[in-house]
């Protein structure tokens, strides 16, 4: 029975050495993928038994041939790369073009902020602005309303009538600054030529009927007159009449009978009696009215003030979101500008040393040739037929 020879030491040292360049070569060109197989082909290398030296030798070999066709491709790729004349041109073109991006962002960078205060301070004054304007007529069409009304009985009416108009305006003004913050959004992303404007997010503020609810009723109506002070007022005037009709039949000396001097008497009483009351009965609707409309100026006052402080709190807010958004947008354009600028740069300056590198990839092309030489023969090599290969004269390395 024949015996099997176990590989010298000098096949399983050339075979540790072959694995040793080939991962040299995928370190220099940053092929992790090459890296990780050759790892692995001189860990079954080491730690194979005695018996598996020459399998585990033939494996090694087969991996550091497959390493070696990859790198040279990527070599010859290189090479073609560098060897483009026009490549240069390109490349500072594109560095070029770069660096104007980088100046245009730093100079709108300074700008955008004004940009954005502006806008802001324009939706606060326009929201307040529109905000009295529209009060201001609905106060107006309120007051109509009251003066063609019974303040005693249409009061309660009133007022719901007034606070369901106030939601419709409180809500209408959310909307109206929530528009325009959008508007101050779109300005600072066209400013600084963003793809796409921030998305503002809800306002944070009490919702409309919640708002109008809260509102206190500021109707105080004043107190009644009492009774015997409203009946003198009523009398008085007939007394009045009484006395005017005795006065002027003495004073014209004719004797009238008593019976028409009493009759002239009662209807002179009961004529400016009832013009008495009719005017107090008129001022007494002009009083209920009036503190029906002072109530109802008082709500309006009071929902302004409420109303601009929802407004001016949730712009503040707003800006603030909008501010700090722009600002981590623009670090991150920052960043990826001056990392695009670095890599041109470095391509600019590898494109200059391109005949040095075209030198030093086709020594590595050279050292490759003789290490894939060396893989073939160390793969189908016997045990005791080891052969070797002159060490590389390159470094197998890729300037990236």
């Amino acid at each position: 029975m024949d015996v099997v020879q176990e590989p010298g030491k000098d096949v399983i040292s050339s075979a540790k050495d072959l694995l040793g360049h080939a991962l040299q070569g995928a370190r220099a060109n940053s092929r992790p993928d090459l890296i990780r197989r050759l790892r692995r082909a001189q860990h079954t290398l080491n730690e194979a038994a005695p018996g598996d030296s020459a399998d585990a030798i033939r494996l090694a070999a087969q991996d550091a041939l497959r390493a070696f066709d990859s790198l040279e491709v990527d070599l010859r790729t290189r090479r073609e790369t560098l060897s483009d004349r026009a490549r240069t041109a390109r490349l500072r073109a594109e560095l070029t073009s770069v660096q104007a991006r980088a100046d245009q962002l730093k100079l709108v960078s300074r700008e955008w902020a004004h940009t954005m205060s502006y806008g802001f301070s324009k939706v606060s004054s326009d929201a307040e602005f529109d905000l009295r304007t529209r009060v201001r007529a609905l106060v107006a069409e309120a007051e109509l309303a009251v003066y063609a009304s019974e303040p005693r009985k249409d009061r309660a009416q009133l007022d719901a009538v007034l606070r369901g108009h106030l939601v419709t305006e409180a809500d209408l003004s959310y909307q109206r600054v929530h528009h325009g913050v959008r508007g101050v959004a779109a300005s600072v992303a066209a400013r600084l030529e963003l793809p796409i404007p921030h998305r503002v997010p809800a306002m944070p503020v009490s919702s409309p009927s919640r708002l109008v609810a809260e509102l206190p009723d500021r109707y105080r109506p004043s107190p009644a007159r009492p009774l015997p002070a409203r009946l003198l007022t009523v009398m008085l005037p007939g007394y009045s009449g009484i006395v005017i009709t005795l006065l002027f039949s003495r004073l014209l000396g004719v004797p009238l009978p008593a019976w028409l001097i009493a009759v002239c008497a009662l209807a002179a009483a009961i004529a400016l009696g009832a013009a008495k009351a009719s005017g107090e009965r008129k001022r007494e609707l002009d009083r209920r009215r009036a503190e029906v409309m002072k109530g109802i100026r008082s709500t309006a006052d009071e929902f302004q003030l409420v109303l601009a402080k929802q407004i001016r709190d949730a712009v503040l807010s707003l800006q603030h979101d909008l501010r700090h958004a722009t600002t981590a947008r623009l670090t991150e354009l920052g960043s990826a500008i001056e990392k695009e600028l670095d890599t041109v740069n470095d391509q600019v300056k590898i494109a200059g040393r391109a005949p040095a590198e075209l030198a030093a990839i086709a020594e590595d092309l050279e050292s490759i040739a003789g290490l894939r030489n060396q893989a073939v023969q160390l793969r189908g090599a016997t045990p005791d037929e080891p052969r070797t290969a002159p060490a590389p004269r390159g470094n197998l390395c890729v300037v990236a």
